[in-house]
């Protein structure tokens, strides 16, 4: 257990040493024509207190209800844009609690006819090694952190380029005392969405009235929205009415639900 906690405690001195950090979202919207060009801005720091190295790659992926991300060779998916942005450097070294903004290009082409498209930039730090004696041995010691980026493309230019959000799936969890609803995004654009929840009783009477916070959600991607449960049921029967609301377009997608809450 010694050597376990000695480890531990290597390790995480290891990440503050000199590490890269992205201070920026990890989901960034870009919307725009056929034609166009775009910036995305990524910020780093690096808060230890030795010089870091990282360098940026791109990867494509798909997006799967039940595994998450699905990380595939940039251009392999049909909705890739990978051969859009260009880096204006490889990788970048920053010296003790430095700061630096990454600019990076995004060229739409003129002739696409996508309504949407992603892909994701790795921000890779160099592997940072030190020696950890224990018992009378050396271990060396390999940390390398990673930050996936995912890149949204909205194209503007058509009307029919929307989010569709669908409810497929609705739990409640006793244990955690909440609400948990799975949405879908069945339509062809990515969005910025909150929900509110009502529950209300069988006299029409609103026994709950919450706020999410906000989410990001993809084409063909599945998002849980988490509401907490701030009542006593006692095993009555109640309509949980559901209304999901984008940020940008304002678009509004509302669900009803009848069921016994123990």
């Amino acid at each position: 257990m010694k050597v376990l906690l000695t480890l531990i405690l290597n390790v995480y001195s290891l990440i503050s040493i000199g590490q890269v950090m992205v201070t920026s979202g990890l989901n960034e919207q870009v919307f725009g024509n056929p034609g166009e060009v775009k910036f995305v801005d990524i910020q780093l720091r690096n808060p230890g207190l030795s010089p870091a190295k990282a360098s940026f790659t791109l990867s494509d992926y798909v997006n799967s209800c039940k595994k998450g991300y699905l990380y595939l060779e940039p251009g392999s998916t049909k909705n890739s844009i990978a051969d859009w942005l260009t880096f204006e450097t490889s990788e970048i070294t920053l010296r003790p609690k430095e700061k630096a903004t990454i600019r990076v290009l995004f060229e739409i082409p003129i002739e696409t006819t996508l309504s949407n498209g992603h892909i994701c930039v790795f921000v890779n730090n160099k592997p940072v090694i030190e020696e950890v004696p224990s018992s009378g041995e050396i271990f060396q010691i390999g940390v390398s952190t990673r930050y996936a980026i995912n890149v949204l493309f909205n194209n503007t230019s058509l009307e029919n380029s929307k989010p569709d959000l669908k409810v497929q799936n609705f739990l409640t969890n006793e244990k955690d005392s909440r609400f948990e609803f799975e949405y879908i995004n069945v339509g062809s654009a990515s969005a910025k969405f909150t929900c509110k929840l009502e529950v209300v009783d069988t006299s029409g009477a609103v026994i709950q009235s919450v706020n999410s916070k906000q989410y990001i959600i993809q084409p063909d991607q599945c998002r849980v929205v988490k509401t907490p449960i701030n009542f006593n049921p006692n095993g009555q029967l109640y309509t949980l009415v559901l209304v999901a609301q984008t940020i940008n377009s304002n678009d509004l997608f509302g669900f009803s639900f009848e069921t016994t809450l123990k």
